[in-house]
């Protein structure tokens, strides 16, 4: 849709926070935004709404999509661990101590075998070869991914991590057992990592409480917006704590079942357009 000229817009979206996950929300399955979808971004931030991504990508994941999408202000990545300003200034960032990620790589390679890891290393993500072979398919360079292959992750660790995600191929459809696996040879160190779904066919490691919605709350915060001004969208299991943190969290028609649960409202499919048919909506009354 495009808002012609003398067009009455409602007022709903000035001074609102509006937060977007991106693979399923607004890339379609091809790993593409339509041309709708950033008319209708930027129509929400010329109505006075603040554009932000909340993603479980690392910056060098983002950076293309910032060249196709000006309204994009900030972005909250790896699933809320690093908040940056479009110029990539990092704002905000938690991480995982050298020592530690190799202790808990070890423990779960020890007790889990032909497991696989990968990790986000200053923005990077770095990864074992069967872990990037099953990162999202893209299109062109919206959805790329610029990886470090690597052997053994834990051999290479020099420095403190973001995250660490972990795959295992017999659990690619079945996460949950994963999950629950990996829960229980890690239980020692709960008191300072948290286990999450990444929203890929991977489980994510993370510091203690993290999620997208600590990276929300903090940007909210110093942006002076309240929690009752946040709008955040979202298809999978990691978006979960950010749509129910949120003042009103909204549900893409493709999102997981489970997500339902947490959200106000359930718009379109990505493949529909859905986050564009939501704003315009909105800015339509």
């Amino acid at each position: 849709m495009v808002f012609s000229k003398g067009t009455t817009l409602t007022r709903f979206l000035d001074g609102k926070l509006l937060a977007f996950d991106v693979d399923g929300t607004i890339l379609n399955s091809l790993g593409q935004i339509s041309s709708r979808t950033v008319r209708a971004l930027q129509a929400a931030d010329e109505a006075g709404a603040s554009i932000v991504l909340a993603t479980g990508r690392d910056w060098y994941g983002v950076k293309q999509l910032l060249k196709e999408v000006p309204s994009i202000s900030y972005c909250i990545c790896v699933n809320g661990v690093e908040v940056r300003a479009r110029n990539g200034e990092i704002r905000f960032s938690q991480e995982i101590d050298c020592d530690l990620a190799k202790r808990v790589i070890q423990k779960v390679r020890n007790n889990i075998s032909e497991t696989a890891f990968g990790a986000s290393v200053d923005g990077l993500f770095v990864g074992e070869e069967i872990v990037c072979g099953f990162l999202p398919a893209t299109d062109g360079e919206t959805g790329t991914y610029p990886v470090r292959v690597v052997d053994d992750l834990s051999a290479e660790l020099q420095n403190n991590v973001q995250d660490i995600v972990i795959f295992h191929k017999k659990y690619a459809d079945d996460i949950g057992e994963l999950y629950r696996q990996v829960l229980s040879v890690t239980s020692e160190y709960l008191d300072e990592i948290s286990i999450a779904f990444s929203g890929l066919p991977m489980l994510e490691v993370l510091p203690s409480g993290s999620g997208k919605h600590t990276g929300l709350s903090w940007l909210a915060n110093s942006m002076s917006i309240s929690q009752s001004e946040v709008i955040a969208f979202g298809d999978n299991l990691n978006d979960l704590t950010m749509l129910e943190w949120a003042g009103l969290g909204v549900a893409m028609g493709n999102g997981a079942a489970e997500l339902f649960h947490y959200a106000d409202q359930v718009t379109l499919a990505n493949d529909e357009d859905g986050v564009a048919a939501w704003i315009e909506k909105q800015l339509l009354g």
